[in-house]
């Protein structure tokens, strides 16, 4: 595989002739006269191994789920054991297995062998049972040491306080949140 083209993998143009490509394989097969089909060229030019459509998956850690992973649409390639996602919710869960937060961003990466995942655009991050929301541009979990962080700007509301920095970090409960390099703190929402 020859390296990814951010600009090229999350532009509505690309998705589209994703589709396009395998369309057309399936047409191909649909109108056959029963012999082998070998697919045309729109559809070998795919830049991933396997595209899945409506992605699904649990996130666990030594037998225990951590996440649920949903994607609509999903880019996966073998040799690098990286999936690429767009749209990206994910649920997280605490060791009772109660939900303990839910993301949500525009495109996600997984690595498939360690499950760790970047959450990249318009990412929310949202407590299940308090008043704490994250929004910043791209954020990190790793579920096998149970951290959530993020290196860019960030927004982090705590009830009727509202705290800006460049960055965070937090297990992933959102219980013991972190917000690096602050620039106001206890600002009313709606200040």
């Amino acid at each position: 595989m020859g390296t990814l083209d951010k600009a090229d993998l999350t532009g509505r143009r690309y998705k589209m002739a994703v589709l396009a490509g395998v369309m057309a394989a399936i047409g191909a097969t649909a109108c056959s006269d029963g012999s082998d089909v070998v697919a045309g060229a729109d559809f070998r030019a795919l830049p991933a191994d396997q595209v899945v459509f409506r992605l699904d998956t649990d996130i666990k850690d030594l037998g225990v789920l951590r996440a649920r992973l949903h994607a609509d649409t999903a880019y996966i390639w073998d040799d690098v054991a990286k999936t690429l996602m767009f749209p990206v919710s994910l649920r997280l869960y605490d060791d009772n297995g109660a939900e303990s937060a839910h993301l949500t961003a525009r495109e996600g990466e997984l690595d498939s062998r360690t499950n760790a995942m970047v959450a990249r655009g318009d990412v929310v991050l949202l407590a299940s049972e308090q008043r704490r929301r994250i929004l910043t541009e791209e954020l990190h979990y790793d579920p096998r040491t149970g951290r959530i962080w993020s290196d860019v700007h960030t927004v982090f509301y705590d009830g009727d306080s509202r705290m800006e920095g460049e960055g965070f970090l937090s297990d992933d409960r959102m219980q013991d949140i972190q917000v690096f390099q602050s620039t106001a703190e206890g600002i009313p929402l709606g200040s």
